[in-house]
């Protein structure tokens, strides 16, 4: 059992000494997702995880839990209140208030944050959504290309091997089927690569998007 900071390991989580072990998890889950350096730049911020992970360690298992509050001090039992929790501010700005929070992981956002997205949406879940929008489109790229690959495959090789195929003449006009063939090959492939590109390019305008100041 060890602590890294000497303040009250229950001040700390900001619970009742008497709290059940269920309370004290989700306190510890709320904190860490408010304190988590990725998400929170303020200096303090690393300090402040680091306590709460020391702090949940010990009073998460009730043997460890024991023999900590055997070593509290008497006059922080009776009549103890957990400390009123302050204002908070946006995880990305640390000088505005919170006005709403990240639909995905409850992130605390200012107003400005809360209305880039709808719904409102903290930075790194839209990094995330959009690296899964981004391997989606690779995907769809090489899928496509699979289906024109098979799809066309067999009729350019029966073009090949029958030759009397490759320049028919209906109606008096030389064709090329073959040729005809890979063109239509090169239209599909230079579609779905646009396609693709597009999307990518928007993806990196929504993430430039949810990493500005």
């Amino acid at each position: 059992m060890s602590a890294t900071s000497s303040e009250d390991l229950y001040k700390i989580l900001q619970v009742d000494p008497q709290a059940d072990t269920e309370v004290i998890e989700a306190a510890y889950r709320r904190l860490a997702r408010k304190y988590h350096p990725d998400v929170n730049r303020s200096p303090d911020a690393e300090l402040r995880m680091r306590e709460l992970n020391a702090a949940y360690q010990v009073l998460r298992r009730s043997d460890h839990r024991a023999a900590y509050d055997g070593t509290r001090p008497s006059e922080r039992r009776p009549g103890w209140a957990p400390v009123s929790e302050p204002e908070e501010e946006c995880s990305r700005h640390s000088d505005r208030p919170l006005a709403a929070r990240c639909a995905g992981c409850g992130t605390a956002l200012c107003a400005d944050c809360a209305s880039r997205f709808r719904p409102a949406t903290c930075g790194p879940c839209v990094v995330l959504w959009a690296r899964r929008r981004q391997v989606a489109a690779v995907v769809s790229l090489m899928a496509g290309a699979t289906v024109v690959m098979l799809g066309t495959g067999p009729f350019v090789w029966t073009a090949i091997r029958v030759p009397g195929l490759l320049a028919p003449s209906p109606m008096g006009v030389q064709v090329d089927l073959l040729a005809a063939a890979a063109a239509a090959c090169m239209a599909v492939m230079t579609g779905l690569v646009g396609r693709s590109l597009w999307q990518l390019h928007g993806l990196r305008q929504v993430v430039g998007e949810a990493l500005a100041d």
